[in-house]
């Protein structure tokens, strides 16, 4: 019986984009939710916990963008966009 053999390189980079991706969402919402309920400690423990994420060795394993740079424009986008809503 012949052996298959699988290339999982691609697996696991979609892994590690899905993880990325979760914890970038995990702190949109969690984010939208502070700015709309600043007293909201469920979702402030959620932000927090998405930026100690993003700020760590982990994710730089994970991923090649700059932690700073995207909490940076996460938190623009975020601000922005509630901002407008409330014009």
């Amino acid at each position: 019986m012949r052996r298959i053999r699988f290339d999982n390189s691609h697996g696991y980079e979609s892994l590690a984009e899905s993880i990325v991706l979760q914890a970038v969402k995990d702190y949109t919402r969690s984010y939208r939710a502070v700015l709309r309920d600043p007293e909201n400690k469920k979702a402030a423990a959620m932000m927090k916990e998405c930026e100690d994420f993003i700020e760590s060795r982990w994710f730089r394993m994970l991923c090649d963008l700059d932690p700073e740079e995207l909490l940076f424009r996460l938190d623009l986008d975020i601000e922005t966009e509630f901002y407008r809503r409330l014009i």
